[in-house]
Protein backbone atom coordinates (compact mmCIF):
# COMPACT_ATOMS: atom_id res chain seq x y z
CA UNK A 1 0.00 0.00 0.00
CA UNK A 2 1.48 3.94 -0.80
CA UNK A 3 0.24 6.46 1.21
CA UNK A 4 0.39 9.91 -1.36
CA UNK A 5 1.72 13.08 -1.03
CA UNK A 6 -1.38 15.51 -1.05
CA UNK A 7 -1.95 18.08 -2.66
CA UNK A 8 -4.88 20.97 -3.21
CA UNK A 9 -5.21 22.76 -6.21
CA UNK A 10 -7.42 26.13 -6.21
CA UNK A 11 -8.72 26.23 -10.04
CA UNK A 12 -12.03 26.91 -11.74
CA UNK A 13 -10.69 25.48 -15.09
CA UNK A 14 -10.60 21.40 -14.05
CA UNK A 15 -12.58 19.17 -12.52
CA UNK A 16 -12.22 15.47 -10.80
CA UNK A 17 -10.71 13.85 -13.89
CA UNK A 18 -7.60 16.00 -12.58
CA UNK A 19 -7.33 12.87 -9.86
CA UNK A 20 -6.83 10.22 -12.32
CA UNK A 21 -4.36 11.85 -14.47
CA UNK A 22 -1.83 11.69 -11.35
CA UNK A 23 -0.33 8.74 -9.62
CA UNK A 24 1.91 10.52 -7.43
CA UNK A 25 -0.05 13.03 -5.81
CA UNK A 26 -4.07 12.67 -3.76
CA UNK A 27 -5.48 15.89 -5.58
CA UNK A 28 -8.53 17.55 -3.55
CA UNK A 29 -9.68 20.99 -5.51
CA UNK A 30 -11.08 24.03 -4.87
CA UNK A 31 -13.09 26.54 -7.30
CA UNK A 32 -11.88 29.58 -5.34
CA UNK A 33 -9.48 30.65 -2.79
CA UNK A 34 -12.23 31.51 -0.02
CA UNK A 35 -13.03 27.46 -0.23
CA UNK A 36 -9.87 27.09 0.60
CA UNK A 37 -9.24 29.32 3.39
CA UNK A 38 -12.93 28.03 4.57
CA UNK A 39 -11.55 24.79 4.42
CA UNK A 40 -8.15 25.52 6.36
CA UNK A 41 -9.87 27.45 8.62
CA UNK A 42 -11.87 24.78 10.31
CA UNK A 43 -9.58 22.02 9.27
CA UNK A 44 -5.84 20.98 10.19
CA UNK A 45 -3.90 19.81 7.69
CA UNK A 46 -0.36 18.89 6.36
CA UNK A 47 0.38 19.12 2.56
CA UNK A 48 2.79 18.61 0.21
CA UNK A 49 1.58 20.53 -3.02
CA UNK A 50 -0.39 23.93 -2.84
CA UNK A 51 -1.16 25.18 -6.91
CA UNK A 52 -2.87 28.42 -7.71
CA UNK A 53 -3.44 30.59 -10.72
CA UNK A 54 -3.30 34.77 -11.09
CA UNK A 55 -7.14 33.59 -12.42
CA UNK A 56 -8.18 32.68 -9.22
CA UNK A 57 -6.19 34.75 -7.07
CA UNK A 58 -4.65 37.93 -9.12
CA UNK A 59 -1.51 39.24 -8.12
CA UNK A 60 -1.77 42.31 -6.29
CA UNK A 61 -1.73 43.86 -2.39
CA UNK A 62 -5.07 42.86 -0.92
CA UNK A 63 -4.51 38.97 -2.26
CA UNK A 64 -1.31 38.96 -1.60
CA UNK A 65 -2.15 39.83 2.22
CA UNK A 66 -4.33 36.68 2.61
CA UNK A 67 -1.68 34.67 0.82
CA UNK A 68 0.57 35.35 3.16
CA UNK A 69 -1.68 34.96 6.02
CA UNK A 70 -2.96 32.12 5.25
CA UNK A 71 0.59 30.19 4.63
CA UNK A 72 1.66 31.41 7.58
CA UNK A 73 -1.77 30.20 9.25
CA UNK A 74 -1.14 27.35 12.05
CA UNK A 75 -3.69 25.03 10.83
CA UNK A 76 -1.35 24.53 7.22
CA UNK A 77 1.73 22.90 7.45
CA UNK A 78 3.10 22.96 3.79
CA UNK A 79 6.26 20.80 3.38
CA UNK A 80 6.75 21.12 -0.45
CA UNK A 81 6.27 24.37 -2.63
CA UNK A 82 3.36 26.80 -3.46
CA UNK A 83 3.37 26.67 -7.18
CA UNK A 84 1.81 30.26 -8.42
CA UNK A 85 1.01 30.17 -12.17
CA UNK A 86 0.89 33.48 -13.67
CA UNK A 87 -1.02 35.14 -16.74
CA UNK A 88 1.93 36.39 -19.26
CA UNK A 89 0.44 40.00 -18.40
CA UNK A 90 2.77 39.82 -15.56
CA UNK A 91 6.36 40.57 -14.92
CA UNK A 92 8.03 37.14 -13.58
CA UNK A 93 10.89 38.36 -12.18
CA UNK A 94 9.10 40.92 -10.53
CA UNK A 95 6.60 38.35 -8.80
CA UNK A 96 9.20 35.67 -7.97
CA UNK A 97 11.31 39.02 -6.64
CA UNK A 98 8.25 40.05 -4.07
CA UNK A 99 7.90 36.48 -2.54
CA UNK A 100 11.75 36.25 -2.16
CA UNK A 101 11.35 39.87 0.04
CA UNK A 102 8.39 38.31 1.57
CA UNK A 103 10.28 35.46 3.11
CA UNK A 104 8.54 32.48 1.06
CA UNK A 105 10.87 30.23 -0.71
CA UNK A 106 9.13 27.58 -1.40
CA UNK A 107 7.24 29.47 -4.38
CA UNK A 108 7.81 28.34 -7.86
CA UNK A 109 6.98 30.98 -10.36
CA UNK A 110 5.74 29.77 -13.81
CA UNK A 111 4.24 31.61 -16.33
CA UNK A 112 1.94 31.00 -19.55
CA UNK A 113 -1.46 31.21 -20.78
CA UNK A 114 -3.51 29.92 -18.51
CA UNK A 115 -5.49 26.90 -19.44
CA UNK A 116 -7.01 23.60 -18.80
CA UNK A 117 -4.58 22.21 -20.85
CA UNK A 118 -1.80 23.99 -19.38
CA UNK A 119 -2.37 23.77 -15.58
CA UNK A 120 -3.12 20.30 -15.86
CA UNK A 121 0.57 20.01 -17.12
CA UNK A 122 1.59 22.02 -14.19
CA UNK A 123 0.21 19.42 -11.78
CA UNK A 124 1.06 16.32 -13.56
CA UNK A 125 4.66 17.67 -13.79
CA UNK A 126 5.07 17.84 -17.75
CA UNK A 127 5.91 21.45 -18.08
CA UNK A 128 7.55 21.53 -14.77
CA UNK A 129 11.40 22.98 -14.86
CA UNK A 130 14.23 21.61 -13.41
CA UNK A 131 14.39 24.66 -10.97
CA UNK A 132 11.90 22.81 -8.79
CA UNK A 133 13.07 19.83 -6.91
CA UNK A 134 10.67 17.26 -6.96
CA UNK A 135 10.93 14.64 -4.38
CA UNK A 136 8.55 12.48 -3.48
CA UNK A 137 8.11 10.35 -0.34
CA UNK A 138 6.61 7.30 -0.72
CA UNK A 139 5.81 5.13 2.19
CA UNK A 140 5.49 0.89 1.57
CA UNK A 141 3.73 -0.97 4.01
CA UNK A 142 5.15 -4.67 4.27
CA UNK A 143 4.35 -7.36 6.82
CA UNK A 144 5.76 -7.71 9.79
CA UNK A 145 7.58 -11.36 8.70
CA UNK A 146 9.43 -9.98 5.99
CA UNK A 147 10.72 -6.75 7.70
CA UNK A 148 12.04 -9.55 9.93
CA UNK A 149 13.85 -11.40 7.38
CA UNK A 150 15.19 -8.38 5.85
CA UNK A 151 16.60 -7.27 9.55
CA UNK A 152 17.71 -10.18 10.09
CA UNK A 153 20.09 -10.84 6.90
CA UNK A 154 21.74 -7.40 7.07
CA UNK A 155 22.75 -8.17 10.72
CA UNK A 156 24.74 -10.91 9.20
CA UNK A 157 26.26 -9.09 7.12
CA UNK A 158 28.16 -7.22 10.02
CA UNK A 159 29.31 -10.22 12.00
CA UNK A 160 33.02 -9.83 10.68
CA UNK A 161 33.37 -6.27 11.64
CA UNK A 162 35.06 -5.45 15.19
CA UNK A 163 32.84 -4.48 17.80
CA UNK A 164 32.79 -1.31 18.87
CA UNK A 165 31.36 -0.07 21.95
CA UNK A 166 29.14 3.74 22.59
CA UNK A 167 31.80 4.45 24.87
CA UNK A 168 34.91 3.99 22.05
CA UNK A 169 32.72 5.39 19.78
CA UNK A 170 31.79 8.39 21.77
CA UNK A 171 34.96 9.09 22.99
CA UNK A 172 36.69 11.68 20.90
CA UNK A 173 33.85 14.05 20.92
CA UNK A 174 33.87 16.63 22.37
CA UNK A 175 31.46 17.83 25.41
CA UNK A 176 28.61 20.77 24.23
CA UNK A 177 27.31 23.04 26.49
CA UNK A 178 23.56 22.55 26.46
CA UNK A 179 21.88 25.89 25.07
CA UNK A 180 19.68 27.14 27.80
CA UNK A 181 16.24 26.46 27.11
CA UNK A 182 14.34 29.53 26.16
CA UNK A 183 10.80 29.25 25.96
CA UNK A 184 8.48 31.50 23.44
CA UNK A 185 6.08 33.86 25.48
CA UNK A 186 2.39 32.73 25.02
CA UNK A 187 0.44 34.36 22.52
CA UNK A 188 -2.88 35.73 22.97
CA UNK A 189 -5.05 35.25 20.13
CA UNK A 190 -8.61 36.77 19.31
CA UNK A 191 -11.33 35.39 20.80
CA UNK A 192 -14.08 34.67 17.86
CA UNK A 193 -17.83 35.17 18.47
CA UNK A 194 -20.31 33.59 15.91
CA UNK A 195 -23.54 35.30 16.43
CA UNK A 196 -25.90 33.13 13.78
CA UNK A 197 -29.51 34.20 12.65
CA UNK A 198 -31.59 35.30 10.04
CA UNK A 199 -31.24 39.38 9.22
CA UNK A 200 -33.38 40.92 11.12
CA UNK A 201 -32.52 43.59 14.03
CA UNK A 202 -32.23 41.18 16.79
CA UNK A 203 -29.24 39.51 15.10
CA UNK A 204 -27.82 43.27 14.85
CA UNK A 205 -28.57 44.41 18.06
CA UNK A 206 -27.28 41.03 20.09
CA UNK A 207 -23.47 41.43 18.03
CA UNK A 208 -24.17 45.65 19.21
CA UNK A 209 -24.60 44.51 22.93
CA UNK A 210 -21.83 41.88 22.94
CA UNK A 211 -19.63 44.42 21.30
CA UNK A 212 -19.84 47.10 24.05
CA UNK A 213 -19.53 44.49 27.01
CA UNK A 214 -16.28 43.15 25.48
CA UNK A 215 -14.94 45.79 24.95
CA UNK A 216 -15.01 47.01 28.79
CA UNK A 217 -12.48 44.99 29.37
CA UNK A 218 -10.58 44.24 25.62
CA UNK A 219 -10.29 45.45 22.46
CA UNK A 220 -13.58 44.32 19.79
CA UNK A 221 -14.28 44.55 16.08
CA UNK A 222 -17.57 44.27 14.44
CA UNK A 223 -18.22 44.52 10.76
CA UNK A 224 -21.64 45.80 8.87
CA UNK A 225 -23.06 42.97 7.68
CA UNK A 226 -26.45 44.27 6.44
CA UNK A 227 -25.29 45.78 2.92
CA UNK A 228 -28.83 47.04 2.35
CA UNK A 229 -29.68 49.09 5.07
CA UNK A 230 -26.34 49.08 7.17
CA UNK A 231 -28.23 48.17 10.50
CA UNK A 232 -25.22 48.11 12.22
CA UNK A 233 -23.61 51.60 11.22
CA UNK A 234 -27.09 53.15 11.93
CA UNK A 235 -26.75 51.77 15.83
CA UNK A 236 -23.34 53.16 16.11
CA UNK A 237 -23.72 56.56 14.95
CA UNK A 238 -26.86 57.21 16.69
CA UNK A 239 -25.39 55.64 20.06
CA UNK A 240 -23.06 58.42 20.80
CA UNK A 241 -20.46 55.21 22.08
CA UNK A 242 -16.82 56.18 21.82
CA UNK A 243 -15.05 53.95 19.10
CA UNK A 244 -12.90 53.80 16.10
CA UNK A 245 -15.08 54.31 12.78
CA UNK A 246 -13.70 52.94 9.76
CA UNK A 247 -15.73 52.84 6.49
CA UNK A 248 -16.06 49.83 4.09
CA UNK A 249 -14.33 52.14 1.28
CA UNK A 250 -11.70 53.51 3.23
CA UNK A 251 -10.54 49.34 4.00
CA UNK A 252 -10.70 48.44 0.17
CA UNK A 253 -9.12 51.80 -0.86
CA UNK A 254 -6.09 51.55 1.37
CA UNK A 255 -6.13 48.29 3.80
CA UNK A 256 -2.52 48.70 5.19
CA UNK A 257 -3.47 52.08 6.30
CA UNK A 258 -6.29 51.05 8.36
CA UNK A 259 -4.88 47.77 9.76
CA UNK A 260 -2.08 50.50 11.39
CA UNK A 261 -4.83 52.74 12.39
CA UNK A 262 -6.23 49.51 14.61
CA UNK A 263 -3.32 48.97 15.26
CA UNK A 264 -2.37 51.88 17.26
CA UNK A 265 -5.83 53.69 18.75
CA UNK A 266 -6.50 53.60 22.01
CA UNK A 267 -10.28 53.09 21.61
CA UNK A 268 -11.28 49.31 22.85
CA UNK A 269 -14.62 49.26 20.02
CA UNK A 270 -13.61 49.17 16.63
CA UNK A 271 -16.55 49.47 14.38
CA UNK A 272 -15.87 48.56 10.29
CA UNK A 273 -19.28 50.06 8.56
CA UNK A 274 -20.53 51.36 5.68
CA UNK A 275 -22.07 54.69 4.71
CA UNK A 276 -22.52 54.14 0.87
CA UNK A 277 -24.31 51.92 -1.19
CA UNK A 278 -21.67 49.42 -2.52
CA UNK A 279 -21.44 45.89 -2.99
CA UNK A 280 -19.08 44.17 -0.89
CA UNK A 281 -17.27 40.48 0.11
CA UNK A 282 -18.06 40.20 4.72
CA UNK A 283 -16.02 37.04 4.80
CA UNK A 284 -13.51 38.60 3.05
CA UNK A 285 -13.50 41.51 5.50
CA UNK A 286 -13.66 39.23 7.91
CA UNK A 287 -10.76 37.16 6.99
CA UNK A 288 -8.18 39.87 6.46
CA UNK A 289 -8.66 41.62 9.85
CA UNK A 290 -8.65 38.08 11.59
CA UNK A 291 -5.76 37.18 9.97
CA UNK A 292 -3.19 40.10 10.43
CA UNK A 293 -4.99 41.24 13.72
CA UNK A 294 -5.61 38.37 15.76
CA UNK A 295 -2.76 39.20 18.73
CA UNK A 296 -4.29 43.04 18.49
CA UNK A 297 -7.12 42.76 19.44
CA UNK A 298 -9.12 40.03 21.92
CA UNK A 299 -12.32 39.21 20.25
CA UNK A 300 -13.80 39.50 17.12
CA UNK A 301 -17.55 39.14 16.56
CA UNK A 302 -18.74 37.36 13.19
CA UNK A 303 -22.15 38.18 12.33
CA UNK A 304 -23.66 35.12 10.37
CA UNK A 305 -26.60 33.57 8.34
CA UNK A 306 -27.36 30.03 8.67
CA UNK A 307 -24.38 28.77 5.91
CA UNK A 308 -21.79 30.91 7.04
CA UNK A 309 -21.05 29.59 10.27
CA UNK A 310 -18.14 26.87 10.37
CA UNK A 311 -18.55 23.38 11.57
CA UNK A 312 -17.57 22.83 14.94
CA UNK A 313 -17.34 26.18 16.36
CA UNK A 314 -19.08 27.60 20.11
CA UNK A 315 -22.21 29.26 18.59
CA UNK A 316 -24.90 31.27 19.28
CA UNK A 317 -28.09 31.51 17.78
CA UNK A 318 -30.64 34.91 17.66
CA UNK A 319 -34.15 35.35 17.02
CA UNK A 320 -37.45 37.17 18.91
CA UNK A 321 -39.03 35.09 21.21
CA UNK A 322 -42.09 34.53 19.19
CA UNK A 323 -43.16 31.34 18.41
CA UNK A 324 -43.53 31.97 14.40
CA UNK A 325 -39.72 33.58 14.28
CA UNK A 326 -38.36 30.30 16.85
CA UNK A 327 -40.00 28.00 14.36
CA UNK A 328 -38.20 29.54 11.69
CA UNK A 329 -34.99 29.61 13.01
CA UNK A 330 -34.94 26.19 14.47
CA UNK A 331 -35.75 25.43 10.23
CA UNK A 332 -33.29 27.13 9.02
CA UNK A 333 -30.88 25.23 10.86
CA UNK A 334 -29.63 22.76 8.27
CA UNK A 335 -26.37 21.34 9.58
CA UNK A 336 -26.13 19.12 12.97
CA UNK A 337 -25.63 21.38 16.15
CA UNK A 338 -23.96 19.65 19.44
CA UNK A 339 -25.43 21.37 22.39
CA UNK A 340 -22.36 22.04 24.43
CA UNK A 341 -21.47 24.09 21.89
CA UNK A 342 -24.27 26.05 20.84
CA UNK A 343 -26.54 28.91 22.84
CA UNK A 344 -29.92 29.82 22.10
CA UNK A 345 -31.25 33.50 22.59
CA UNK A 346 -34.43 34.81 22.63
CA UNK A 347 -34.67 38.55 22.28
CA UNK A 348 -37.45 40.80 23.02
CA UNK A 349 -37.33 43.94 21.84
CA UNK A 350 -40.98 45.23 22.60
CA UNK A 351 -43.64 45.03 24.97
CA UNK A 352 -45.34 41.42 25.77
CA UNK A 353 -47.37 40.62 24.22
CA UNK A 354 -49.37 36.94 23.72
CA UNK A 355 -47.26 35.90 21.02
CA UNK A 356 -43.66 36.56 23.02
CA UNK A 357 -42.33 32.87 25.04
CA UNK A 358 -40.04 32.38 27.90
CA UNK A 359 -36.88 30.67 28.15
CA UNK A 360 -38.51 27.06 28.71
CA UNK A 361 -41.00 27.56 26.04
CA UNK A 362 -38.53 28.52 23.85
CA UNK A 363 -36.03 25.58 24.67
CA UNK A 364 -38.88 22.79 24.56
CA UNK A 365 -40.00 24.07 20.55
CA UNK A 366 -36.49 24.22 19.46
CA UNK A 367 -35.83 20.38 21.05
CA UNK A 368 -38.65 19.19 18.95
CA UNK A 369 -37.77 20.71 15.94
CA UNK A 370 -33.88 20.18 16.21
CA UNK A 371 -34.52 16.39 17.87
CA UNK A 372 -31.86 17.50 20.83
CA UNK A 373 -31.97 17.32 24.13
CA UNK A 374 -30.36 19.47 27.31
CA UNK A 375 -30.43 22.58 25.13
CA UNK A 376 -28.92 25.79 26.77
CA UNK A 377 -30.73 29.53 26.19
CA UNK A 378 -32.33 32.17 27.63
CA UNK A 379 -34.63 34.98 26.56
CA UNK A 380 -33.48 38.48 27.51
CA UNK A 381 -35.13 42.06 26.99
CA UNK A 382 -32.91 44.53 25.61
CA UNK A 383 -35.23 47.62 24.83
CA UNK A 384 -32.22 49.60 24.08
CA UNK A 385 -28.91 49.31 22.03
CA UNK A 386 -26.25 50.08 24.86
CA UNK A 387 -25.52 48.35 28.11
CA UNK A 388 -26.28 51.74 30.14
CA UNK A 389 -29.59 52.75 28.62
CA UNK A 390 -32.89 52.08 29.25
CA UNK A 391 -34.43 48.75 29.34
CA UNK A 392 -30.94 47.34 28.27
CA UNK A 393 -29.96 43.75 28.34
CA UNK A 394 -28.96 43.40 32.13
CA UNK A 395 -27.74 39.62 32.22
CA UNK A 396 -25.21 40.09 28.80
CA UNK A 397 -22.22 38.83 30.65
CA UNK A 398 -24.34 34.90 30.85
CA UNK A 399 -24.63 34.76 26.62
CA UNK A 400 -20.42 34.42 26.84
CA UNK A 401 -18.72 31.30 27.20
CA UNK A 402 -17.75 30.17 24.11
CA UNK A 403 -14.04 30.37 23.46
CA UNK A 404 -13.15 30.47 19.48
CA UNK A 405 -9.64 31.14 18.72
Amino acid sequence: MILKDKMFVISELLDESIKAQTTVYDVRLFRTFIDFESFIEGTPIILNTLVASTRELPFNNTNMVRLVGTLGSPFLQLTGPFIYIIDEEYNQETVQKFFEQAGLDNVVVYQGEINARYVTDIITGKARESKEQQVYSVTYMVRAEEYLKQQSSLSYDTLDEDYVTDEDDLKDVPDEVAPEDIRPATLNEAQIHYIVGHNREERTTLVFLLAQFLALNGRCIIIEKDDEYHRLTEYFTKSGIDGLFITINEFYNDVQNVLLRIRDVSNKLIVIGCIDRIQYNYQFIFNILRSNLRENVTDIIMECDFHDVPQGVDSIYVCANTIPEILRMGKSIYKDINPKHTKFIGLQMNNVNPVNVNTKEMLAVLSVILSKNYLVGQVFRANGITLNGEGACYDIFSILGNKNR
